[in-house]
Order: structure tokens, then C-alpha cells, then sequence
């Protein structure tokens, strides 16, 4: 039996479920705060990127390999230590790219290591699947938080502080407040409903286009015969 177009749809983006299709942030507001108290500057959406993946990834692989045999209690506090650990290391590392990360991140950046993104995934997907699927949804899950946190930074700092990558760059107009917290909200917000847009759009094609193969041809007339004289 031939699988439907949007089941096809669905097994297709299967693969990278968390890029686009169920964006952790956008979509299901996991790691909200980080994503927008850390987004001022490319500098620190790029760090965030990459503390991300390298504390989820690893805390996943944990999650699928030892659940079964660590007791349900502990099973967070065993990702949370894993996730620390992770990103001890990948702050050394991080710390050439931005320099300023910790001190304007604050508590945020070791809260890395805790947020919602990596416990929600850890403790409902990762144990019930293989090894490899759950590296590859701990790694799809940080590339969508990138998605959005990479050009959000760029965004606020190129028009909040006239620089790009902490260097000038000319631009038709800047605002301060472009940096408060208050913006990434509203900006993330937007995003959010033109993500839900785009994601119901493309299901209602697969969904009609469905419908327009499954309906039967139309039925040919018949011609009829031409009457007779006298």
C-alpha cells in the first residue's frame, strides 16, 4: 500500500524535525530566555549555537543509553551533570569566539546546562528511541535553536548597535532598545506565527493535493448515436 503524500510529507521531515517543522523555540517555546537574553550580538548567537549542541547532545546519548538502567529519579540529575560537564568544556573553547559572553549572559549561560529544551527531549524522546536517533534529534534540536538564535543576534545588532561581528557597518538607522529584552520578545513572537503559518500552509497543499489525486476520473460521456432520416 502506497503511503499518501502527506504521510510522505511527514517521514520526510521526520529527519529534521526541530530545524523547521516543530522549531523547539518558535514553535514549542523551549529555552526561551536563553534564546533572547543572550541574542545581542552575532558574536553570542553563534557561542549559544554551540554551547547548546555540545551540552545536548551528549546529555541525549545519556538519556538513551543508561536510562534503563538508572532509576527514574535520577535520570535527570544524571543528564543535568552530563550537560555540565559538557559545557565546561565547550566553554573553554567558546570563549575565543566571544570573549563577553559570560559576562553579559550572566546566569544564563551555566542555565544552559538546565533548560527546557534539553530536559523535555532528554526525558520523553531520548529513551524511547536508538542511540543514533537520539544524537541526531539532541543535534537537530540545537541546529533549530540556531536557526533562530543566529539571525536574531544579527538582526538586534546590526540595527541596535550599527556593528556586525563587533565591526561597523553602515546602516540606514539604529535604536538601543532594539537590545532589551522587551524586543527579542516581540520578534520571537512574530516569528513564531509566520513559522505556524508557513508549517499550516504547506500541510493544506500536501492535503489537497492528496485529495485532488485520490478523486476519481471524471466519467466520459458517452457520444450518442445520430437519429436516423426519414
Amino acid at each position: 500500500m502506497k503511503l499518501t503524500n502527506l504521510r510522505r510529507h511527514r517521514d520526510a521531515m521526520a529527519l529534521t524535525r526541530g530545524v523547521l517543522s516543530e522549531n523547539p523555540v518558535l514553535l514549542c517555546g523551549l529555552a526561551l530566555p536563553i534564546a533572547i537574553m543572550g541574542t545581542t550580538s552575532l558574536r553570542s548567537g553563534v557561542a549559544l549555537s554551540l554551547a547548546m549542541f555540545c551540552s545536548m547532545v551528549p546529555a541525549m546519548w545519556v538519556a538513551c543509553v543508561f536510562s534503563p538502567q538508572i532509576p527514574k529519579m535520577a535520570r535527570m540529575p544524571a543528564c543535568v551533570v552530563t550537560a555540565m560537564a559538557a559545557l565546561q568544556v565547550a566553554a573553554l573553547f567558546i570563549r575565543y569566539i566571544s570573549p563577553s559572553i559570560f559576562d553579559s549572559m550572566g546566569i544564563y549561560f551555566p542555565l544552559l546546562a538546565v533548560n527546557s529544551l534539553m530536559i523535555t527531549r532528554a526525558m520523553q524522546y531520548a529513551p524511547q528511541v536508538k542511540p543514533q536517533y537520539a544524537l541526531l534529534d539532541g543535534a537537530m534540536q540545537s541546529l533549530g535553536f540556531a536557526v533562530v538564535a543566529v539571525p536574531l543576534s544579527a538582526f538586534r545588532e546590526l540595527f541596535g548597535s550599527g556593528t556586525l561581528w563587533g565591526k561597523a557597518v553602515p546602516v540606514p538607522f539604529t535604536s538601543g532598545g532594539l537590545l532589551l529584552p522587551f524586543f527579542g520578545f516581540l520578534v520571537v513572537g512574530f516569528l513564531s506565527a509566520f513559522f505556524r503559518w508557513a508549517d499550516r500552509l504547506i500541510k493544506q497543499f500536501y492535503i489537497v493535493r492528496e485529495n485532488r489525486e485520490a478523486a476519481p476520473p471524471p466519467k466520459r460521456r458517452r457520444p450518442r448515436p445520430a437519429a436516423k432520416e426519414g
